[in-house]
């Protein structure tokens, strides 16, 4: 149970940095994974096959990307990213080999998504009420300084914060699967907490992943109710937004701040710039990536461009089948997912690997019953 609940609880470790090329999470989940596979008996052997045929691929194309360019740096960082897909495949078989250790999964990553929120909440009430700016740090071995860090009480009213994560968008990112769990055990408190913690984050992330989930509920619920409830809320969107502008202006600070800048700011670096190199590094199984740091010039590749460039197409479908669920039903989750690996550099952090595994659970039947269980309890 303990360690079930540190396999979520640790991401908070996830901005704490040991070394320059190690992190607290480096070793935290190393020693899960080991923990772990100690803990595994009996299994089925077929579980072995999807997990196989992903490492051994992407191992192998690493190697025979360094065969042919001798890229130390590149090999470094593809085996991170092979690091992150160990520790999710070990992750994987010993949850799927026990339907209790799923629901105890799922119940910890709610019961973290909750009061990460409600930790968000207290910031902005401290803040903005009592010009008390309170967030986490671990001093000088913060990976990168947090967003609240240096926002002054009483004259900067842009507060962004990730609350348990180093930043806003951290947060959204992890919190997105959650918004589709929430709302299938029609659990609205929780999921009302989570709506207000990532508006109050002031991601503009956050806010496409709200609706795109409205919109999700528009077209596929099955309720006619919540149909026209959801169609009802997209329509007064307009009207809602403009009255909140006018009553909390500071949530809308970063998103007015994207659209100045000509939908640049994060946007230009983490899409824009990184993506005119795509039609010049077309390939199959991955490319020179010198080019990245060509004459000093180092820019932000986001985790699609980066899985692109280091395994090529090949990769690049491989990598996205892990992600996606083709079922109409799981498109919120599928979108988002995408969304967050084409604005984010996500693969060398644990906490991406967490919400892939919950999205892979949750893709299953298992969630279902889940659901189910808890609805009918």
């Amino acid at each position: 149970m303990i360690s079930i609940y540190s396999s979520i609880f640790f991401v908070v470790l996830n901005n704490f940095k040991i070394s320059s090329s190690f992190l607290m999470t480096d070793i935290l989940y190393t020693f899960l994974a080991f923990y772990f596979l100690y803990k595994l008996k009996k299994f089925q052997v077929t579980v072995l096959f999807k997990p196989l045929f992903y490492l051994s691929f992407f191992i192998f194309v690493s190697i025979i990307n360094y065969i042919f360019y001798e890229n130390s740096t590149s090999l470094l960082s593809q085996f991170r990213f092979i690091w992150g897909l160990l520790i999710f495949w070990v992750f994987y078989i010993y949850f799927h080999q026990s339907l209790i250790r799923q629901e105890t999964l799922f119940k910890a990553y709610l019961f973290f998504c909750t009061y990460c929120s409600i930790f968000i909440l207290l910031q902005n009430i401290l803040f903005h009420v009592f010009k008390v700016n309170v967030f986490i740090t671990f001093g000088e071995f913060d990976l990168i300084r947090n967003s609240m860090d240096g926002a002054t009480s009483g004259l900067d009213s842009m507060v962004r914060s990730g609350g348990f994560f180093r930043e806003p968008s951290w947060y959204a990112i992890f919190m997105m699967p959650a918004i589709y769990m929430l709302f299938e055990l029609k659990d609205y408190r929780r999921l009302i907490i989570l709506i207000l913690g990532i508006l109050l984050c002031t991601s503009v992330t956050g806010f496409v992943y709200l609706c795109t989930f409205l919109f999700s509920i528009a077209i596929l619920s099955s309720s006619i109710k919540l149909k026209l409830y959801s169609i009802l809320l997209i329509i007064l969107m307009p009207i809602i937004l403009y009255w909140a502008f006018l009553t909390l202006p500071f949530i809308f600070e970063r998103l007015i701040y994207v659209f100045e800048n000509g939908g640049g700011g994060s946007a230009e670096t983490r899409i824009f710039e990184p993506f005119k190199h795509f039609y010049d590094n077309i390939s199959f199984f991955g490319v020179d990536v010198t080019f990245l740091k060509d004459n000093g010039n180092v820019f932000f590749v986001n985790t699609f461009l980066y899985v692109f460039f280091s395994f090529g197409m090949v990769g690049t479908m491989v990598f996205l089948k892990l992600l996606i669920s083709f079922k109409l039903r799981f498109i919120f989750l599928s979108i988002s997912l995408l969304f967050a690996v084409v604005i984010e550099g996500l693969a060398g952090r644990i906490d991406f690997w967490i919400i892939v595994l919950i999205c892979q659970f949750i893709y299953n039947q298992n969630f279902h019953n889940f659901v189910y269980n808890q609805n009918n309890n």
